[in-house]
């Protein structure tokens, strides 16, 4: 994973290819292959690798599917992406990975008030994913509820002030502590009330 991290994915898939089926690390191993491939770009062959992954149940199955639908929609096929992440919600509906996944599948879609609904099912089930605090922010924001957005933003930064979306969170509550024009220009596009 350190290779990973590192951007060596060469390196990285070169250890996890070592992994034969009968260790207890395989299905981990195959999971952390496919990731990697995806972070590399090479689309088909992390479809492949989760495909592989997911021939019999274990226990990174719904990391797997999750990850099946992140390549799906990465491919060009949001739609179906979108119909595995409700599969893999149906059964297993206390993971929050998949909610996190399908609202950013809908964010790019531009379908907030949908993503904004999701993110809140999964922030029900686990209210501490930061994650879902900065996206569920952008929904708002791009809807131009902006007190709301600001309290999520906020939110986020308390759960993870170093984390992936800290910097984001910084220049879009600068932006919104100045009303700059980008601001006003979503408020003045918004159609629904803010809301609470």
């Amino acid at each position: 994973m350190r290779l990973h991290d590192n951007g060596k994915y060469k390196e990285a898939l070169e250890l996890y290819n070592k992994i034969r089926r009968g260790d207890t690390n395989y299905y981990r191993a195959v999971y952390e292959a496919a990731y990697t491939l995806l972070a590399d770009s090479q689309f088909a062959a992390a479809k492949n690798t989760c495909e592989k992954g997911l021939e019999e149940p274990n226990e990174y199955w719904p990391d797997l599917m999750t990850l099946y639908a992140n390549v799906t929609d990465d491919m060009g096929d949001p739609q179906r992406a979108l119909r595995i992440y409700d599969s893999v919600i149906l059964m297993y509906p206390a993971r929050t990975d998949p909610y996190l996944n399908k609202g950013t599948t809908l964010i790019r879609l531009e379908k907030y008030a949908e993503a904004e609904e999701v993110f809140k099912q999964a922030l029900l089930i686990n209210p501490y994913q930061a994650s879902c605090h900065f996206k569920l922010g952008e929904c708002a924001r791009l809807q131009g509820k902006i007190i709301p957005s600001m309290l999520s933003y906020i939110y986020y930064l308390l759960l993870q002030p170093a984390g992936r979306y800290y910097k984001n969170c910084i220049s879009l509550l600068s932006e919104i502590s100045k009303a700059t024009d980008s601001i006003r220009q979503l408020v003045d596009k918004r159609t629904d009330e803010a809301g609470n």
